[in-house]
């Protein structure tokens, strides 16, 4: 299972996402992804800045660092979109 596109194979769960929202996704759902999306994230971004932190390669901590905020901020940017479009269709 994985989140963003563009970050390996993780648009299959934002797109999931959408599928859902657009058919009134439910606290419940919401709860449920975003557990999985989070746990997606911890798991690669935050995996790979323990690694760096682990061989105290400061270049490498830094540059995990960014990576593991851009994948938190996309997802948090992806589900408000996709919550977004699915209101927008419910109230059309």
């Amino acid at each position: 299972m994985t989140l963003l596109a563009g970050h390996g194979d993780q648009g299959s769960l934002v797109i999931a996402a959408i599928a859902t929202w657009s058919n009134a996704m439910t606290d419940d759902q919401l709860k449920e992804w975003a557990s999985r999306a989070s746990a997606e994230i911890v798991k690669r971004e935050g995996a790979a800045l323990a690694l760096s932190a682990c061989d105290r390669d400061e270049p490498a901590i830094e540059a995990d660092s960014n990576l593991l905020g851009i994948a938190i901020a996309q997802a948090i940017i992806e589900a408000y979109q996709a919550g977004v479009a699915a209101a927008s269709r419910r109230t059309s």
